[in-house]
This record gives structure tokens, sequence and C-alpha cells, in this order.
């Protein structure tokens, strides 16, 4: 009975009794190859352990079989506990000789033997209820109402060796619950800090838009995030990583396909489009740390610095009025003693080829503490520039969040006043924010949002 070649046929069904793979989530699949080998190679140091121990016992018997003072009974009693030992050994044989893994890592995963494909899935659930006073008189003042705010699924994971990455993202939206694709992309690691991505994800842009939508403080980002970013599009794009510097370059199809990631390749959208980010650390601590706003209890002080471009020109004779834009922004976010401060200064600079441009500049500041282990209360300022196309914006929230189990299970609530009228060109209804009339300011939001992560 070959009891060792059996363990080496082995994957990781211990591993999925365990629950979890230790290691830093932000390279799940990364550390669950990882997990997979160190086990296999523990089992195959147990099996090496039990054929010893086997070997042992045989050698035994047929030692104490040549001394005379053995009986025939005795020696079918040791024999039969030598028998024992190999229905042992030959039975969890058997239970480890599953070749699927599977289990629980943030997210759900099923894992080849060799480590060499993963998928991984995930999903957000986000539930909202709000509440919108406007003091225009010619306006049904009071509004409230619920909303299945996001329902996303994530499928995540590698395929011919942990180099070759995929994520695909879609969202059952809130307005009509349409399944909208977001991200569908394949990242390349190519070794020394570089990889490359192809295929439609978020351009690296505005730090807010870059989070994790179920790692915000706020129940909502901004509405100067949604008249300055750059959003999603489709392209290629370069990244160079290492431990406290990260660099991002992107040539893309640009603001034309904001909203979504499946736009033909013919359609006449832009001429060209280049965005870069460039973000640096000081402190301790992985990019995992910065990918929300909360300084959870344990962390040391840190301070997170980024900067980005966005330059495009219109597909020019594809439209009456063509332009160039550019766009930019300043970031810079402190953790220390349980609070967490971010700052961003932004600008948006269009030159049509007819008309006057635009010139206008955003600010957004925010600041939130963690109290014990579950609550943090926070405050967001906003202000931005409309340049003309109606009032500029200024607007403050003020709210907590309760964490229940971290992010996986969270409940935000937040109160929103306008101090200066919501123009059309920062009015968003999903957001919960209504267009104001000219002089009608005041207008004011409550939120209550409940998430679930899975």
């Amino acid at each position: 009975m070959n009891t060792p070649n059996r363990g080496l046929a082995t994957v990781a069904v211990c591993l999925c009794a365990s629950g979890s793979i230790a290691g830093p989530p932000a390279t799940d699949w990364e550390e669950v190859v990882g997990a997979l080998k160190a086990r296999i190679a523990d089992l195959e140091a147990r099996d090496q352990h039990k054929t010893e121990v086997i070997t042992s016992l045989q050698g035994e018997v047929r030692s104490l079989s040549n001394d005379d003072w053995l009986t025939e009974q005795r020696a079918a009693q040791i024999q039969a506990m030598v028998e024992d030992v190999l229905a042992d050994a030959d039975t969890r044989a058997s239970l480890q000789a599953d070749p699927q893994t599977a289990g629980w890592n943030k997210g759900f995963y099923v894992a080849s033997a060799d480590g060499n494909f993963l998928l991984k899935i995930s999903g957000t659930l986000q539930f909202k209820w709000a509440y919108n006073r406007v003091r225009d008189t010619g306006l049904d003042s009071e509004l409230w109402g619920f909303s299945n705010r996001r329902t996303a699924l994530r499928f995540g994971g590698h395929v011919v060796d942990p180099s070759w990455k995929y994520f695909v993202q879609a969202n059952f939206g809130a307005s009509g619950g349409t399944f909208t694709l977001l991200d569908a992309y394949v990242d390349k690691t190519l070794g020394a800090g570089w990889r490359v991505r192809a295929g439609g994800f978020k351009l690296p842009f505005l730090r807010e838009q870059l989070l994790p939508f179920n790692n915000l403080l706020a129940v909502e980002r901004s509405l100067v995030a949604d008249v300055f970013g750059v959003g999603r599009s489709q392209g290629v794009m370069a990244i160079y990583e290492q431990e406290h510097f990260r660099v991002g370059a992107a040539l893309s199809d640009g603001l034309g396909a904001i909203g979504g990631t499946d736009v033909p390749a013919l359609t006449a959208d832009t001429d060209w489009s280049v965005t870069a980010r460039i973000e640096g650390t000081v402190g301790e601590g992985d990019w995992l740390r910065y990918d929300d706003y909360t300084t959870w209890d344990g962390m040391n002080p840190g301070v997170y610095l980024g900067a980005a471009i966005h330059w495009e020109q219109s597909e020019f004779g594809t439209a009456a009025v063509e332009s160039e834009v550019f766009r930019w922004t300043f970031d810079v976010e402190t953790q220390f003693a349980r609070t967490s401060i971010f700052a961003a200064v932004m600008g948006n600079h269009t030159n049509p080829t007819t008309g006057p441009g635009v010139d206008q500049y955003g600010v957004v500041i925010q600041a939130g503490t963690m109290i014990g282990e579950h609550w943090e209360p926070f405050a967001r300022y906003e202000w931005a520039d409309a340049d003309g196309a109606g009032s500029n914006l200024s607007l403050l929230t003020v709210g907590f969040a309760r964490y229940i189990s971290g992010q996986r299970l969270k409940w935000t609530n937040d109160a929103g006043y306008a101090f200066e009228p919501v123009s059309v060109l920062f009015a968003n209804t999903v957001k919960d924010w209504r267009e104001d009339t000219a002089g009608a300011s005041g207008q004011f939001v409550i939120r209550s949002q409940f998430q679930l992560l899975f």
C-alpha cells in the first residue's frame, strides 16, 4: 500500500476546512496559490513521517516474530495493530484525495490543484433610504423613498499562472435595475514591479472615484467628483508599483466612454486621450491600507499623496463642436490616532472650437474618527466653481458609520445641506440631490444605507 503517493495526490481540502487563508487581501489569489503550495509540502512531509512509522512497526513485528518467547497469539495482536495503523492512514489519504480546492477568503473561490487557475466570486448589496427637502415652492418640497442603490457582482482570479489576472464587475443599477458592465480587464504581471492592464477599467485620476464604492465613508461620493472625475473607459494602462511609490498611465477612449466599458472600437468619441497618476506613501503599511478612508485600530501614522492629469481631444470632424479637455488633481490623506483627514483640489479646463471655454475648480475636505471598534463619525465639505453655468456648489455633509463587521456589514447615515442653490451642473437625483431654481438655496438631504459584502 503506497500511502505517500496518495498524500502527494491531495490538494487543499484542509484549506477549505480552515475557512480562510492568511495573507493580505490585496493579492488574494497569490496568497491562495502560496498557501496551496505550502499545504502540499506539509502533506508530503506528513506522509513521509507516516511511512517511517509504519516501516518501524513492521520491523518490530519481524523482529519479535524471530524471538522464542513470542507466542502465536501475541504476534497476531501486534499484526492487528499494524493493520489498524495502515487502515487509519488509508482513510486519511482518501479524505485528502479531492483534487478541487474551494473556500472563502473575502469572497468565495475555487482553485485548481496546482494553483494555476483561480476563480473568485464576490458581490455588494447596498439598500438605501433617502429624504430630500427643497425650499422652492414651485417643486414638491419634500420627497423620500427607498432604493437598491447597488447590487454588484464581481468575478476575478487568474488563468494559466498567477501572472495572468482578470477582473469582471457588473451592477444592477438603481434606475430600472439594468445590469450594466462596469469593469472587464486583464492584468499581466511583467516583473520588477511592472504590470499591464487592457480592457474596461477606472482611469487613474480622482482618488475618490478610484476607491471601491463599498469602502466610502459617506453614503455617496461627493457631487464634485461627478463633475471633475473621468470615470471608466476602455484602453490600455501600464502600472509600476513599489512599496511606497506607484504610477499608472492609460491610453483610452476618454470621457466619451464614461458609464460603460463596451463602446464599439470605431465609435467617434475621442481623437486621443491620456490619463496618468502618481502616488506615494510615508509610514508603515501596504497599499491596501489606503483602500478606504478609515484608520483602523492598531494602525501607525501614515501619509498618502497623489496627483493626476487627464488630457484628451475629441474626434474632430464628427461633431458640430469639438473640444480639448484638460483636468488635474492633487490630493493628500493623513492617518493618525484613529483619525483620517483627506483633502483634494482639482481643475477642469475645456477649450471648444467655437464659443467660450470653461475653467472650473473644485475642493473636497473630509475627516473621520474611529470611536471604539464600531463607530466612526465624519464630516465632508465640498465646493466647486460653476464658471457661469449656474451657482457655485457649497455643500456640507455630516454623519456616522456603524461597522458591524468592518466594511462587510456596515450601516451608514448622513445628512447634507447646500449653502447655495444646486445647479443643473451638480444635481444628481441618484445621489438624492435635486436641481434648485435660481436663488433657492438651503436644500437638505438625509440618507441611511445598509451594506453587505459577500
